[in-house]
């Protein structure tokens, strides 16, 4: 089971001022998820904040669109604006950085093979 303690969220690297209002009101203290949300000190907002860096990417893609469907079916247009606003983004900047990543996997891989032919003598 997994929880949640100052160590924590330390290591997600929060702003000072969120990650001191935790220890102020909890200290040291570890909680359950379920005990977490719970919590009367923690805004909604920091509560996601800390959530969604617990999770994988999938689970995180999940999230935004289970959010966008519950949204929509509520009927309030405005809600489900900004959840598939959120989902939108969120799955652009998943898509730019594998972009990032794989730009860079190829031009390791093309320094090595180009690193490969010059010392096999096979470019002067």
């Amino acid at each position: 089971m997994k929880t949640i303690n100052s160590k924590t969220i330390k290591a997600m690297r929060p702003c000072t001022d969120r990650f001191e209002n935790y220890l102020k009101f909890y200290g040291k203290k570890t909680f359950t998820i379920d005990q977490f949300c719970e919590l009367e000190n923690i805004t909604t907002q920091d509560k996601f904040w800390v959530l969604l860096r617990m999770l994988d990417k999938f689970n995180v893609e999940v999230f935004a669109i289970d959010c966008a469907l519950r949204a929509f079916k509520s009927a309030d247009a405005d809600a489900y604006a900004y959840a598939y606003a959120y989902a939108d983004a969120y799955a652009y900047a998943v898509h730019v950085a594998d972009a990032v990543h794989a730009a860079h996997a190829a031009h390791t891989e093309s320094l090595s093979v180009l690193k490969n032919l010059i010392e096999n003598g096979e470019i002067k």
